[in-house]
């Protein structure tokens, strides 16, 4: 392990800024590539650290318990890594976990990871710098392997066992009706369908409801749209939202708007308004002096594409159009 050291931390100190080369990169790849010549011997050397320190006090090997430290250590920034995703004009990039374990992570699943191993590491490298200054050098831990060994086999189990954790969490996470991803993937695309449709109506007819309340003389409505809210390439969840544009101000910062909004059930949440049901309603007032007001569903684990049929289908059939009731 004495001389691996050297050799893992150069690899996982160009592992970082490089990672993206096997996976797929964002403009967070681009700034550490640009970073590299200092990221990368700056990484290695703190990583060598202790052993500079070991080596100094007249270490020739790597004292035990540091040996069953240090395994652990590289798995953890090794996994950290991975579980790091990317971003471009375009959307978001899935992490080498999502891509390993052959579907999309949720976010906050991944952020978790990226953050206790993280710490997991610094942990332990601080741990091991303390150990560098303490240990005297010495013979009596030759030959003892069984340690070392139990450390590279939960380092090796961590980095092949994280991707699956992570899908796993991610099963269980619920959308916004309180379905887990594991059971809306049992959903046949006949019900998926069928529920994108009655979602579609749902939405059509709380934006006739609030129109009615805000704009009660204007008909038009922009078509029901839904958008894939998971990955630029995954269909996994989605949300559907349809507006009307008032070609006359509602004076969205006054009291009275405001009022109005409560009496709709509707709470201020951030840039948005949110109702119980978990639907949003955003106010943009244009230049020209129109206000468009826009609804905005839950998003819900499923199909985007599917939901885009559905919602196609329902707009031909007149029950979601610009006058439909």
């Amino acid at each position: 392990m004495w001389r691996t050291w050297t050799w893992v931390a150069w690899f996982l100190a160009l592992f970082i800024p490089f990672h993206s080369v096997f996976f797929d990169a964002g403009w967070e790849s681009l700034v550490l590539w640009v970073f590299s010549p200092i990221l990368v011997p700056g990484f290695a050397l703190l990583n060598l650290l202790p052993r500079f320190v070991l080596r100094r006090r007249g270490h020739m090997n790597t004292p035990l318990p540091i040996a069953t430290i240090l395994p652990v250590h590289w798995a953890l920034v090794f996994t950290a890594v991975l579980s790091l995703g990317g971003t471009t004009d375009a959307g978001d990039l899935p992490s080498g976990l999502s891509l390993l374990v052959g579907q999309p992570l949720w976010p906050d699943v991944e952020e978790s990871i990226t953050l206790v191993c993280a710490i997991g590491a610094l942990s332990m490298w601080l741990a091991m710098v303390i150990l560098s200054f303490i240990l005297k050098p010495s013979t009596r831990w030759r030959g003892r392997v069984l340690a070392p060994a139990l450390a590279w086999s939960t380092a090796v189990s961590l980095i092949v066992a994280a991707p699956f954790v992570a899908a796993t969490l991610t099963s269980y996470v619920p959308d916004g009706s309180g379905i887990p991803l594991r059971d809306a993937k049992a959903r046949s695309a006949l019900e998926e369908s069928e529920l994108a449709s009655k979602r579609g109506i749902d939405t059509h007819q709380e934006l006739v409801r609030v129109r009615q309340k805000l704009a009660p003389n204007e008909s038009d409505m922009d078509p029901l749209y839904p958008e894939g809210t998971y990955g630029s390439d995954s269909n996994d969840s989605y949300r559907i939202s349809q507006s009307f544009t008032s070609p006359t101000p509602l004076h969205t910062d006054e009291p009275g708007f405001a009022a109005m909004l409560h009496e709709l059930g509707y709470s201020p949440e951030g840039y948005y308004w949110q109702n119980a049901s978990g639907q949003r309603l955003r106010a943009t007032n244009a230049d020209d002096g129109r206000t468009n007001i826009e609804i905005m569903s839950p998003w819900w684990w499923g199909d985007s594409e599917i939901a885009s049929d559905a919602t196609l289908a329902l707009r031909k059939s007149g029950q979601v159009g610009a006058t439909a009731p």
